[in-house]
């Protein structure tokens, strides 16, 4: 997760990288240092290197929040107990849709010059 104290850029280039930042969460925060409140962003970024298609933008999403490792044991533990790792799963496939959605409006954005 990246931290901010400016809003992120629909997309930007970074070391070679495309990076599409996404969940974008805004707060207000305390400087440790200074006592004075300001606006902070966290969120997620997809890093793709070369082309950027819809499916690289997506592993790259996911990729942002699980391992593979972490994708493989909620997808094997959903299977082998349904109820008892539901909610992982379900957590699980919330954020790999939100990786989807970010990809095709990244993606529209960009065919559409915004």
């Amino acid at each position: 997760m990246a931290i901010s104290d400016t809003h992120p850029a629909a997309s930007y280039s970074c070391r070679g990288k495309t990076v599409v930042p996404f969940n974008i969460v805004e707060s207000e925060v305390t400087d440790s240092e200074t006592g004075k409140r300001r606006t902070q962003y966290e969120y997620d970024e997809a890093r793709v290197t070369e082309e950027v298609t819809r499916d690289k933008l997506i592993s790259a999403g996911i990729a942002a929040r699980y391992s593979i490792e972490e994708e493989l044991a909620a997808i094997n533990n959903y299977l082998e107990d349904k109820v008892k790792y539901g909610p992982e799963y379900a957590e699980y496939q919330d954020f790999r849709q939100t990786a989807k959605d970010v990809a095709t409006t990244s993606l529209s954005a960009e065919a559409n010059g915004s």
